[in-house]
C-alpha cells in the first residue's frame, strides 16, 4: 500500500488504476499500525470508492476507519450529480446476519452447495419463496461475508436444524423473526426438499458437433444443428450449465411429451398443469427456445369404450434444432406406445443430482402423487410410475423399466417390483399393457423420493410431496415419542406398581401402559395425531414445522450472507426459509453526587423500559401502518407531537428530526414489517445507552454553550432504524446491481451498487433512504422519552433531572449540502457531521463555537464531544469520526474474553452494565475498539474536530 504524509495526522493515497481522484485519510502513528495489522483491507476499500463515477475530490476516511459493507465505516464521500454522480446504499450503511460456512444452500437445479462457494457461482439461482404462496427460482445477486460471532442452533420437531448470527431471520406465520427471538413451540417454514450434493459432471460429450449435423441431415433438416450451435448447445457436454434443464425436459416429454415433425416443421408439445407449464416454458427459454401457450382446451376421449370430455393445457415448442437436440438424447419421434425406446445410457454415468432432474422431469408426468392409503389415511400408498405399450413393443417397454428400476437403485431408491396388465382392446385389434413400476412404500424411501428428487412442472405434486415428508418425519418424531414413553412407563411401573399412576405421571392412556409393562411391542402406533388427510386440511401453503430446542453455540470464523434479486428476499438454507444508525446525547441538572445512590436502581429501570437485543421489541407502544407512514415522513416530530417528546427538542436535532425529501412509498412492505415493532428499541451489536458524567472539560466556551459543566450526569444513546433501514439497503442494492451496466456503472466491488443521483432509481433510493433516517431520528426520540421515564421511576422528577437534548445526529446518511460552492451529495459511512463555526444548519445557540460532535468511546473507558471546525468544512466536507473503531472482530473478543468476567471487572470500576446476553458484552469488550482518546488525537490533530468535554461512564445497557 503507497500513501504519503501530506500534513499533521493526514496521508494521501494517490490515485492510481480505476480511481478517479485521490484518497485521503486521518491517522496517527498507533492508527497506521492497525491498518497495518489487518492488511490495509480497509484503505482498499477506499480507493475501490475513489473509482465511482462523479465523486468529487478526494475520496475521505476518518481515523476511526475500519473494514465495512463496500465503504468502509468512517468513509465519506462527495458526488456531483451535475457531473453524473452517483448514490450508493454502501455508503449509507448496511450491516448482514449471517450463516456459518458449510451451510448448504439449495440450488433451482435441485442441488446443494456450502454458502461459501457461492463466491464462485457466476449467476447462482436458487430456491425460494413466494412468502406464503409457493416456491420459486431467484437470482442470488451477491455473498457478503464478515467475521463471526455467537450462532444460535435452532432444531425442529421434524428433525431440521440450523446454525445462524442471532439476527438472521427465518419465516414464520408472523412473518421473518430474527432466529434469536425464537423458542420452543414457535412455529417456522420448512422446505423438506433438499435435493442432493453438488458434485462436478464429467466434461463427457452427449452430443458432439458431427453426431447433430449427421442427425440433422438423417432427419432432412440439415441446417438444425447450426441453430444448436448458435445457442451454445454444440457440443454439448454433462458439464453444459443448461443440461439439469434439458433433463427436466427430457424425462417429462418421456411421459407426458410429443415429438413430431408436419409439414417439413418439427414440433414439441408438453401436456399437464398450466402452472407447471410455465416452469417448463422457461426451462425452454433458458435453453434458447420459445414455446407458445399454455393452451387451454376441452377434448372429447374414448376410452375402454367410454367417450368423455376433459380439459387440457399444453405448450408447444416449434423448432428443428430442439428436435433434433431431443430426438439425439433418446425422446423418440412420434406416439411412444408404438415404438420401443431405451432409457439414455449415459444417464447412469452422471452425478445424482443430475440424474434426480431426469427423473424429477419423468416423475412429474408419470409417477403417482402423494396419497394416503385407503382406510387407514396415517400411512402414504406406494409411488406407481406407468407406461402403456402396444404389444409389439411390450418387451422393450420392459427392458425401458427394468433400466429405470437400475437407475432408481443407483440414486437409493428401492423397487418393490414391476407388474404388468392388459389395459384394453384397440380398435385394430391390437392389444396395449400398462406396465407398471411400484416403488417401496416404507418412510426411508418416501423421504428420499420426496426430499431428494421430487416433481418437476407438476406444481401439485410437489406441494403434496413437500407435506408428505413433513407429515413422515413428524409422524416419526411421534412415534419416537411414544417408543420413549413406553420405555419410561416400563421404569415408572418399576417404581410404582400402578399403571393407573404411570399412566397419570406420562399423560397416556391405561391401556398404553398396560401393553407397554406385560404385552410384547412390536411397533408403535399413532395416537391423538393426525391422519394425512387431516394434515393436509390445516396446512398452508407453506410447511410449518415446531421449535423444539434454541441454543448459543460457540463459533469462531467467517460468516455469510446472500442478497437474494426476489421482491420476498429469502433462499433455502438447511431446509429452513431464512432471508442506519445515530447518536444523541441528553444533558441533566444531576451531578455525579445526585446520581450515585440511585445508580443500580437506574440501570434496572432503563434495562426494563428501554427494550435492547436481537429481534428487540416494543410491546407497550406500537404504531399502525398509517402511523408508521407519518413516521417516515415526519420523523422525531411526529412522536413530540403525541407527546414523546418537548417541542424544544426537535432545535437540537440534525435537520430538525427531518428530511423532507422522505417517501414511504418507496419504502418496501418488508421493510414495513420489519420496523413496526422496533420503534423504541435499541437493538444488538455496538448499538448502547449509556448514562456518563462529564470528567474533564477541554474548550469552556465550547462548553457553556452546550451547556456542559464538570461532574454533569449525561445519557448517549447510540442506535439507528434497525431492521427497516437494513431493508431499505438490501432492496436497494439488489435494485440498483441490475440498473448499474445500463448507465455505464463499471463496479470494482458488487457492494458499491450504486445509480446516478439523477436516475429514477437513484431518486427512489434517496426518498426511501430518507424515510429510514426519519425513522432512526423518531427511534432515539421514542428511546430519549422512555429514558426521562426512567429518571422519574427512581425518584428524579422532571424538573430536578431536566433531561434535554444536547444533540442528535446521523451516523449513516447521504445528503445535499454546499461545499465549494456546489452542490455535492455526501455519503457518511459511520462519520458525522461537524460543521464548522457560523454554517446555518447549526441551532443559534451553538452557531458561535460549532457543530457538536458526539464521539462515543467503548464502556470501559470515555466518550468525547467535539465541535465541528472551519478546516473541517475545508478538507473533508465538514466530516468528523463517529466512535472509537473496531480493531478485533466480535469472535476475537469473545475468545480474549473467555477467562474473563466483564460485567464484575466493570462494576469494581464503578460501571454497571446491562445486556440480554454475556456474548453480548465479551463482543462489545473495551479492549475490541481502538482507544477513542487516539483516534480524538488525530481528529484534534488533523483540525477537523475540537475537543470540547470527556464523559466516562456509569451504566450500559446494551443488546
Amino acid at each position: 500500500m503507497v500513501f504519503q504524509k501530506v500534513g499533521p495526522y493526514t496521508y494521501r493515497i494517490p490515485r492510481q488504476g480505476k480511481m478517479r481522484v485521490d484518497a485521503v485519510f486521518f491517522a496517527s502513528e498507533e492508527i497506521l499500525k492497525d491498518l497495518e495489522a489487518e492488511g490495509y483491507a480497509s484503505l482498499q476499500q477506499l480507493m475501490n470508492v475513489a473509482t465511482l463515477p462523479g465523486i468529487v475530490e478526494p475520496a475521505l476516511a476518518m481515523p476511526d476507519i475500519h473494514w465495512g459493507y463496500g465503504f468502509p465505516i468512517g468513509g465519506v464521500a462527495a458526488f456531483d450529480p451535475e457531473a453524473g454522480g452517483v448514490v450508493s446504499p454502501g455508503g449509507v450503511g448496511f450491516d448482514i446476519n449471517c450463516l456459518p460456512p458449510g451451510t448448504r444452500v439449495l440450488f433451482r437445479d435441485g442441488y446443494t452447495r456450502p454458502i461459501e462457494e457461492l463466491a464462485g457461482e457466476e449467476d447462482p439461482h436458487l430456491w425460494c419463496w413466494r412468502l406464503g404462496e409457493r416456491p420459486e427460482e431467484g437470482r442470488a445477486a451477491f455473498l457478503l461475508s464478515r467475521e463471526g460471532e455467537a450462532l444460535v442452533r435452532l432444531r425442529t420437531r421434524g428433525g431440521w436444524v440450523l446454525e445462524a448470527t442471532l439476527d438472521h431471520p427465518v419465516y414464520t406465520p408472523e412473518g421473518m423473526r430474527p432466529i434469536g427471538h425464537l423458542a420452543p413451540g414457535d412455529r417456522v417454514a420448512v422446505h423438506p426438499f433438499r435435493g442432493l450434493p453438488y458434485e462436478p459432471p464429467p466434461e463427457t460429450v452427449l452430443l458432439s458437433e458431427e453426431e447433430a449435423k449427421a442427425l440433422s441431415q438423417a432427419l432432412g433438416f440439415p441446417q438444425a444443428w447450426q441453430e444448436l450451435k448458435g445457442r451454445g448447445l454444440l457440443p454439448l457436454k454433462a458439464s453444459h450449465p443448461h443440461l439439469p434443464a434439458l433433463l427436466r425436459l427430457l424425462g417429462y416429454a418421456l411421459g407426458d411429451g410429443t415429438l413430431y415433425r408436419s409439414g417439413g416443421r418439427a414440433y414439441l408439445i408438453l401436456y399437464g398443469e398450466p402452472e407447471g407449464l410455465l416452469e417448463a416454458q422457461r426451462d425452454l427459454a433458458r435453453l434458447g427456445f420459445r414455446a407458445g401457450g399454455p393452451y387451454l382446451r376441452r377434448r372429447r376421449h374414448a376410452f375402454r369404450g367410454r367417450v368423455f370430455e376433459a380439459a387440457e393445457a399444453s405448450l408447444k415448442a416449434s423448432s428443428r434444432g430442439l428436435l433434433v437436440l431431443l430426438h439425439a438424447l433418446g425422446l423418440p419421434l412420434g406416439p411412444k406406445a408404438k415404438q420401443g425406446f431405451p432409457l439414455p445410457a449415459w444417464l447412469f454415468a452422471l452425478p445424482p443430482w443430475l440424474r434426480a432432474n431426469f427423473l424429477a422431469g419423468l416423475f412429474g408426468a408419470e409417477l403417482s402423487a402423494p396419497a394416503p392409503v385407503p382406510g387407514h389415511g396415517y400411512n402414504l400408498q406406494a409411488p406407481v410410475l406407468s407406461q402403456s405399450k402396444r404389444q409389439a413393443w411390450l418387451q422393450a417397454g420392459r427392458l425401458f423399466m427394468e433400466d429405470l428400476a437400475r437407475l432408481l437403485e443407483g440414486m437409493g431408491l428401492e423397487v418393490q417390483g414391476l407388474y404388468q396388465e392388459k389395459d384394453w382392446q384397440a380398435p385394430d385389434g391390437d392389444t396395449s399393457h400398462r406396465l407398471k413400476l411400484v416403488l417401496r412404500a416404507t418412510p426411508e424411501n418416501l423421504l428420499r423420493l420426496y426430499e431428494e428428487v421430487g416433481y418437476a412442472y407438476s406444481p401439485r405434486k410437489a406441494r403434496l410431496a413437500l407435506h408428505a415428508a413433513l407429515y413422515l418425519r413428524l409422524k416419526e418424531a411421534h412415534l419416537a415419542e411414544r417408543a420413549e414413553k413406553a420405555a419410561l412407563a416400563q421404569a415408572l411401573h418399576r417404581d410404582f406398581r400402578s399403571p393407573e399412576r404411570v399412566a397419570e405421571a406420562l399423560g397416556v392412556s391405561r391401556r398404553f401402559v398396560e401393553r407397554s409393562v406385560y404385552g410384547e411391542r412390536g411397533s408403535f402406533r399413532p395416537w391423538a395425531f393426525p391422519t394425512f388427510p387431516e394434515y393436509l386440511e390445516g396446512a398452508g401453503a407453506m410447511p410449518m414445522d415446531e421449535v423444539v430446542a434454541v441454543e448459543r453455540v460457540p463459533y469462531g470464523g467467517r460468516v455469510y450472507d446472500l442478497t437474494m434479486a426476489h421482491p420476498d428476499h429469502n433462499f433455502i438454507a438447511e431446509g429452513f426459509v431464512v432471508s442506519n444508525c445515530g447518536v444523541r446525547l441528553l444533558t441533566s441538572h444531576l451531578t455525579l453526587e445526585d446520581l450515585l445512590p440511585r445508580q443500580r436502581a437506574l440501570a434496572d429501570a432503563l434495562y426494563r423500559l428501554v427494550p435492547s437485543g436481537v429481534g428487540s421489541e416494543r410491546k407497550d407502544v406500537r404504531f399502525s401502518k398509517r402511523e408508521l407512514r407519518e413516521i417516515l415522513k415526519e420523523g422525531a416530530g411526529f412522536l413530540i407531537r403525541r407527546g414523546f417528546g418537548y417541542p424544544e427538542d426537535l432545535r437540537f436535532i440534525e435537520s430538525e428530526g427531518r428530511l423532507p425529501w422522505a417517501n414511504p412509498d418507496q419504502v418496501s412492505e418488508r421493510a414495513f414489517e420489519r420496523g413496526a415493532p422496533q420503534i423504541g428499541t435499541l437493538g444488538s451489536g455496538n448499538h448502547f445507552l449509556e448514562v456518563q458524567y462529564v470528567d474533564e472539560i477541554y474548550d469552556p466556551e465550547a462548553a457553556e454553550a452546550y451547556g456542559l459543566f464538570p461532574n454533569q450526569v449525561t445519557v448517549l444513546i447510540h442506535t439507528g432504524s434497525r431492521g427497516l433501514g437494513h431493508q431499505v439497503c438490501q432492496d436497494y442494492v439488489e435494485r440498483f446491481l441490475k440498473v448499474a451496466p445500463r448507465y455505464g456503472i463499471e463496479l470494482v466491488d458488487k457492494q458499491l451498487a450504486a445509480a446516478p443521483i439523477k436516475s429514477p432509481e437513484g431518486e427512489a433510493y434517496l426518498q426511501a433512504m430518507a424515510a429510514a433516517a426519519n425513522f432512526a431520528f423518531a427511534n432515539r426520540q421514542l428511546i430519549a422519552h422512555f429514558v426521562r421515564e426512567a429518571f422519574e421511576a427512581v425518584g428524579f422528577a422532571p424538573r430536578d433531572h431536566g433531561l434535554r437534548v444536547l444533540y442528535d445526529l446521523a451516523h449513516n446518511n447521504a445528503k445535499f449540502e454546499e461545499h465549494f460552492g456546489r452542490r455535492v451529495l455526501v455519503h457518511r459511512k459511520g462519520a458525522t457531521r461537524a460543521f464548522g463555526p457560523g454554517h446555518p444548519e447549526i441551532p443559534p445557540e451553538y452557531r458561535k463555537v460549532g457543530q457538536p460532535v458526539l464521539v462515543p468511546g467503548d464502556m470501559g473507558r470515555y466518550s468525547y464531544v467535539l465541535a465541528g471546525t472551519e478546516k473541517a468544512m475545508a478538507v473533508s466536507f465538514g466530516s468528523s469520526c463517529h466512535g472509537a473503531g473496531r480493531k478485533m472482530s466480535r469472535h476475537q473478543a469473545k475468545k480474549a474474553a473467555r477467562e474473563r468476567n466483564l460485567v464484575k471487572e466493570l462494576a469494581e470500576r464503578g460501571i454497571l452494565v446491562r445486556a440480554a446476553t454475556r456474548a453480548t458484552v465479551d463482543e462489545e469488550m473495551p479492549e475490541a475498539y481502538k482507544d477513542v482518546s487516539v483516534v480524538v488525537e488525530a481528529v484534534q490533530g488533523a483540525g477537523i474536530g475540537r475537543k470540547v468535554a470527556r464523559l466516562r461512564p456509569l451504566i450500559v445497557v446494551k443488546g
